[in-house]
């Protein structure tokens, strides 16, 4: 076959690498790596990611906090007036869950902000106050 040609060599989808395209191959493709194209499957539609016309809900900033708390401490029920510390939180959970705060809301609270809020609520209040939505 000789060395391909620019015109020979496509970059595959994700997971597949690049392959060649055989020219004595009506439309067939060989991937470099030894696999083969799926039979019967448009690699292109196969590996598409699904678009939604409707963006999903963003959940209320209290379900949110009340997820992170949770995941945060390990416990599935987490009340609006549960307190962080009374419910099994210590310093390391709350830089943990600070953490969370930041990168789920983009509001910069320090490891104090668990000492003056310290339920679900009353930081779900000040995350509001601070532009959460």
């Amino acid at each position: 076959m000789g060395r391909p040609l620019a015109d020979d060599l496509l970059v595959g989808p994700a997971g597949l690498g690049p392959s060649l395209r055989d020219p004595g191959d009506e439309g067939g493709v060989h991937l470099l790596d030894g696999g083969e194209e799926p039979a019967g499957q448009d690699v292109v539609a196969a590996t598409a990611p699904e678009q939604s016309a409707v963006p999903a809900p963003v959940a209320p900033v209290d379900d949110r906090v009340a997820g992170l708390w949770s995941s945060t401490l390990g416990i599935s029920n987490v009340g609006p007036d549960d307190d962080f510390f009374e419910s099994g939180g210590n310093s390391l959970t709350a830089i943990e869950l600070m953490t969370h705060v930041r990168g789920m809301f983009g509001i910069d609270l320090g490891i104090a902000a668990m000492l003056d809020f310290p339920t679900p609520k009353m930081l779900s209040d000040e995350l509001r106050r601070l532009g959460a939505s």
